[in-house]
């Protein structure tokens, strides 16, 4: 069985331009990784799983990505890890805290975020902005089934990371990493 791979974002893109900065976790935002994160009184994230196609959450290609929700969203998501009920019905509209791997031009994006299964994250369920990208659009769009468009958006997503790592490594902050999941 081939092992696949989630390309997972490790901060919000503000957040990495304030550590650009000279800003530290605790003091300029805080990160809570993998989970939430914030820049206190502006900001507010939640780390989402998303896939491509969009809808075919058993065997489509998969993401972590973070989206920028309000304080309201951010607070009521906060209520609901701790209420199987209240996160059963967790929505939420936001925008992309990063760009798409192997999509670029799509942070700031809207997209709607909603629980799927109990037991995992919220997923970016619903994709709000025209996506610029022709392969964007087709990813969107694809059928489950369709292994082809698939194969296609993972060697776009690893092509991206591959450069955006080697840029990143050698200004020492990595943001995005593969990881192997069954």
């Amino acid at each position: 069985m081939t092992e696949l791979q989630d390309f997972v974002a490790q901060l919000p893109e503000p957040i990495i331009q304030i550590k650009r900065l000279g800003g530290q976790d605790g003091l300029d935002f805080t990160v809570q990784k993998g989970f939430i994160a914030e820049i206190p009184g502006k900001e507010y994230f939640i780390h989402c799983r998303a896939m491509l196609p969009l809808k075919d959450f058993k065997s489509g290609v998969g993401f972590g990505l973070w989206v920028a929700i309000s304080k309201p969203d951010f607070d009521r998501y906060l209520r609901a890890t701790d209420d199987d009920e209240l996160y059963r019905q967790f929505a939420a509209v936001g925008s992309l805290a990063n760009d798409w791997p192997g999509f670029p031009g799509t942070l700031a994006d809207r997209v709607r975020v909603r629980t799927v299964h109990l037991s995992e994250k919220v997923y970016i369920t619903e994709y709000l902005s025209e996506p610029k990208d022709v392969l964007m659009r087709v990813s969107l769009l694809a059928q489950p089934d369709n292994f082809e468009t698939k194969e296609r958006i993972r060697d776009q997503a690893m092509s991206y990371l591959i450069e955006l790592n080697q840029f990143a490594q050698s200004h020492h902050e990595p943001n995005f990493s593969s990881t192997e999941t069954n």
